[in-house]
Formats: structure tokens, sequence, C-alpha cells
């Protein structure tokens, strides 16, 4: 983890989840396993994601992509290759989510907002064009919301992003970065 720490991903304790850890990876995992014209970080999909969702999911929206900074970003059709994955990605999300404190069951209410976020970031990155071509069949007719995406520097990401952390996990010690 950022902080030096060694952590078992396929049997996540409660004691593990420390946000900066989290953040810092996220900010750093490129989407679309980095095929894109500019990298769009987890993080900043996150971020984005929530800053659009109603104000009682935005806590979920910041962490439901926390267990991939223990499993990474991999390909939804990779994911259902590898066996366990899915088992191991989902029960590490459980306890991130219960150490936060956040109804699990949010990531349900949030899926819709996941989906039509990504319609944004394909057309940030690929163009409006080849994002309306028949190509993209994984999402059904999923709109986008309407989020423009730009390059951004991954520490810039990261310091908007536990800006925003902040305000919604003031419970939360202080977050502060090494430089």
């Amino acid at each position: 983890m950022y902080d030096g720490r060694m952590v078992d991903v396929l049997n996540l304790q409660p004691e593990d989840v420390r946000p900066h850890n989290f953040i810092h990876s996220i900010c750093n995992l490129n989407r679309y396993t980095g095929h894109l014209p500019f990298p769009i970080s987890v993080g900043l999909h996150s971020l984005r994601m929530a800053e659009r969702v109603p104000p009682h999911l935005r806590q979920a929206a910041l962490i439901h992509d926390w267990s991939e900074a223990c499993f990474n970003d991999i390909a939804s059709p990779i994911k259902a290759t590898l066996g366990n994955y899915k088992k191991h990605e989902k029960a590490a999300g459980r306890v991130i989510f219960d150490a936060m404190h956040v109804p699990y069951e949010l990531l349900a209410e949030i899926k819709q907002y996941d989906v039509k976020i990504r319609q944004d970031e394909r057309i940030a990155t690929w163009g409006y064009e080849n994002w309306k071509s028949d190509k993209w069949t994984h999402d059904g007719d999923a709109q986008p919301i309407g989020i423009t995406f730009v390059e951004q520097h991954w520490r810039d990401v990261r310091a908007e992003y536990t800006d925003y952390f902040v305000r919604y996990f003031p419970e939360q010690d202080l977050i502060t970065w090494r430089t």
C-alpha cells in the first residue's frame, strides 16, 4: 500500500481500509487498461460520478471502485474468465463499504450512473462519432450524463478527489500527501 503496509487483499480487514492508500492508488490507475488517447484514472471517474449523483449517493460513488486499488481495473470480459476474481473483488468491496460506514446496497443504486459516465468517457476519448457506432453494445442504449473529461495529471486528480472526499467523509483523519 501507499503507506508501506502489506495487506492481504484476498482477506481484506476493516483496519486495512485507510483512505489515503485507496485514494492514491485509484488516482494512479487508468481505466480501460490504459487504452485511451489520454489517461482517465479510476479516481477521476469516481470523483466526476460523485459530483453528479444525488447527495445520498456521494459517499458510495467516491468509494465504489476502491476494490480496484486491490485488484486493478480489469476489463469486464476478462474478469468473467478469472474464476474467483469477482468473488474476491466483491468481498473486498463489502469490507471497504463497511469500514467506511456506507451501506453496500447503495452500489445497486449507483450502477446506472456508472454506466452513463462510461459513455462520457468514451465520447471524450474516442469521439462522438465513434461512440455512436454499433461497436458499443456492452451498455445497451445508455446515454451520457454530459461530463467533459480532459487530461489531468494524477496529482491534480488526487488533490481534487481528496478535497471532495474530506467534504463527504468529515469524520476521517486529515489526509496529507508526501511530496
